[in-house]
């Protein structure tokens, strides 16, 4: 069973924000969208976090390989993820090739970027046929960050505009939204 508790990284300690969990149907629709209409071989996951959507890449026979700026995160979850590389990196400069993976994902992390822009661009540099921005929806709301701290859909259009996808759809959830950026 897949569950992502996002609790410790997205709450603001407010106790009617203590607790969001994906539901295993959940998890496996974000990956099921984000996976539709492309053929993927690896993914990149950068903010790995816990590891739930890494996991869910695996069990769709993918490669993949995980990166978090934190190292204490990694070594929180190296124990869990075996068959995922862990990489300690910066989303905004990371240690690949250009064009080194068909999906590069980015699960509840970019509205917490000092410069998603600088973010969106490098993952544009190593992405092969997508980039999928997994965020929370521009709204108040008792789960996860508050709405200053969120990223306006336009802001997410733009930025991938500036950054030279070809397009970007978003697909509303029920708690979060999810970009889908061409290349």
């Amino acid at each position: 069973m897949i569950n992502a508790d996002t609790r410790d990284r997205h709450s603001e300690g407010k106790p009617e924000q203590q607790r969001f969990r994906l539901a295993p149907a959940q998890v496996e629709m974000v990956v099921r969208l984000s996976l539709e209409g492309i053929r993927a071989e690896n993914v990149l996951d950068v903010g790995v976090g816990t590891g739930v959507f890494a996991t869910a890449f695996t069990e769709c026979s993918l490669s993949v390989t995980g990166v978090d700026p934190d190292p204490d995160v990694l070594k929180a979850v190296r124990q869990n993820l075996r068959k995922i590389v862990l990489v300690n990196a910066s989303p905004e400069q990371l240690p690949f090739e250009p064009a080194s993976f068909d999906l590069v994902f980015l699960g509840l992390f970019l509205y917490k970027e000092k410069d998603p822009a600088k973010v969106l661009s490098e993952a544009r540099r190593i992405a092969r046929r997508r980039v999928v921005v997994l965020d929370w929806p521009y709204r108040a709301d008792t789960i996860g960050p508050s709405i200053e701290k969120r990223l306006r859909p336009a802001q997410i259009r733009d930025i991938a505009g500036y950054s030279a996808y070809q397009s970007t759809e978003r697909i509303e959830l029920e708690h979060l939204d999810l970009y889908l950026l061409s290349i």
